[in-house]
């Protein structure tokens, strides 16, 4: 519920989706001219893919930062954005190449850290920049279909190349950086709701592990097929 509490914005733009995903589904369907298959048999090959969402850190376990700090981080929170291209193979399968940046990942650290003059215990202020680059398959499952109109629960797996630059900060004014950068692997579900046109919208959750923290990310995503 504190999460629910700090993202009234987010909580708008959801209750937004759900209104267009509803107006999607319930107005009138045209079928495609000459075409035995309605609109949805037959999906774009291509689509482009928006998405802007909020994340939160799930990990609370201790983590050492390259040697010099051990701890915990407390209250991980901040925003993502999301562009992605994805091409669909078949009727409910596609592969999604995307580009993600968290923005700056604020944050408190508690423990211990080496700032140059040996280990000091405390609660420290800590910034992450953290951006990357996402290959992932998404299957869809329908789960509505109407006409042009379809719904589908959709599950999404791969893998992330991320590079974090982290920022640290005693009450004194004295700083730790550090810079990393891996591969690992992410997966989401959700929904997508797609009405007339080439238009459609997704609901999605999603985990990423960056730097030994298991992040998770609401999004809200609008997709253009082509």
């Amino acid at each position: 519920m504190k999460i629910l509490r700090r993202n009234k914005t987010f909580l708008s733009a959801l209750l937004c989706f759900l209104a267009i995903a509803s107006l999607s589904l319930t107005t009138p369907s045209t079928v495609y001219a000459g075409d035995d298959d309605t609109a949805g048999d037959k999906p774009d090959r291509w689509y482009f893919s928006l998405g802007i969402g909020r994340t939160w850190d799930i990990d609370q376990t201790d983590q050492t930062i390259g040697g010099v700090a051990t701890g915990r981080f407390d209250n991980d929170d901040g925003q993502i954005l999301r562009v992605s291209f994805g091409l669909t193979f078949f009727k409910y399968f596609a592969v999604e190449f995307g580009i993600v940046n968290f923005g700056t990942l604020s944050s408190r650290y508690v423990g211990t850290v080496d700032f140059g003059a040996g280990g000091v215990a405390g609660n420290f202020s800590t910034k992450e920049n953290i951006n990357g680059i996402a290959v992932t398959a998404v299957w869809h499952i329908p789960f509505y279909k109407k006409g042009s109109r379809v719904a589908t629960f959709f599950i999404k797996g791969g893998a992330f190349r991320w590079r974090n630059k982290l920022k640290m900060k005693d009450g004194l004014g004295a700083t730790l950086t550090r810079k990393t950068d891996d591969v690992d692997p992410t997966a989401s579900f959700g929904i997508q709701v797609r009405g007339e046109g080439a238009s459609a919208f997704r609901f999605e959750v999603q985990r990423y592990e960056i730097d030994d923290k298991e992040i998770n990310t609401a999004m809200i995503n609008f997709l253009y097929y082509y």
